[in-house]
C-alpha cells in the first residue's frame, strides 16, 4: 500500500481518512518513484467530504497535482457505509465466516486472510458434527470459542490502530516517529492484524 496522504490529515473540504494505491488508473505510478505505468487509488472518505475521485483528489494538493495526467481504466467502485463492529461468529446456531462474521478495516487489517482462517476454523469445527461425534450446537460453541480465541483479537488490534490513526496530528506524528525507530514493535502490530 502506498500512502499519498497521512490518514486523518485535513485537506480542502474536510477530513480525508486514507488514500492508498490499488490498480485502477493508468499513469498513477508513472507520476511517482515506483516506475510502473499503471497504478491506482483507493480512498476511504466520509460521504460529506467527497463522493467522486476528483473530489477526493482535491482533498490533498499533492494528490491533485499528481492526478492531473491520470486516465481512468475502469469506472470507480464505491461502497458505503463501512461499519466496524465486534465480530459475531455464530448466530442462532449458524456459523458465520468472512465478512458475515465481522468486517475488518481494510486500511489496517487483512480481511481476506481472516475470511480464509474463519472458513477453515468453521470446517474444522463441523467435521466432528458430520462424523456424528458432536451436536451442531456443540460445533457452533466450539467455533465461537475458537473464533474468539484466534480471530477476535485481530479485529480489536485493527480497531485500536484505526483509533490511533484518528488521533490529533500533534499526538499521532510522535507515535509514528517512535514506531519508525522501533521496527520490531511495528512488525508486531502488523502481525497482530493478520
Amino acid at each position: 500500500m502506498v500512502c499519498d496522504q497521512q490518514p486523518g490529515k485535513r485537506g480542502k473540504g474536510g477530513s480525508l481518512v486514507a488514500m492508498a494505491s490499488t490498480a485502477a488508473i493508468e499513469g498513477a505510478a508513472r507520476s511517482s518513484h515506483y516506475g510502473a505505468s499503471k497504478g491506482g487509488v483507493c480512498a476511504m472518505v466520509r460521504a460529506d467530504v467527497a463522493s467522486t475521485l476528483p473530489e477526493v483528489f482535491d482533498c490533498h494538493p499533492g494528490l491533485r497535482k499528481r492526478s492531473r495526467g491520470w486516465r481512468p481504466l475502469s469506472e470507480p467502485v464505491t461502497t458505503s457505509p463501512l461499519v466496524f463492529r465486534e465480530p459475531q461468529p455464530e448466530r442462532d446456531g449458524i456459523l458465520m465466516t468472512g465478512d458475515a462474521a465481522g468486517f475488518v478495516d481494510p486500511f489496517v487489517g487483512d480481511g481476506v486472510s481472516l475470511a480464509l482462517r474463519s472458513g477453515t476454523l468453521g470446517a474444522e469445527c463441523l467435521i466432528p458434527f458430520f462424523a456424528g461425534r458432536i451436536s451442531l450446537r456443540q460445533a457452533a460453541r466450539d467455533y465461537r470459542s475458537g473464533y474468539e480465541r484466534r480471530l477476535t483479537p485481530v479485529f480489536r488490534t485493527a480497531s485500536r490502530i484505526r483509533r490511533m490513526l484518528s488521533l490529533p496530528q500533534s499526538v499521532r506524528i510522535p507515535i509514528f516517529r517512535l514506531l519508525e525507530k522501533m521496527p520490531a514493535i511495528t512488525r508486531y502490530l502488523v502481525r497482530r492484524t493478520r
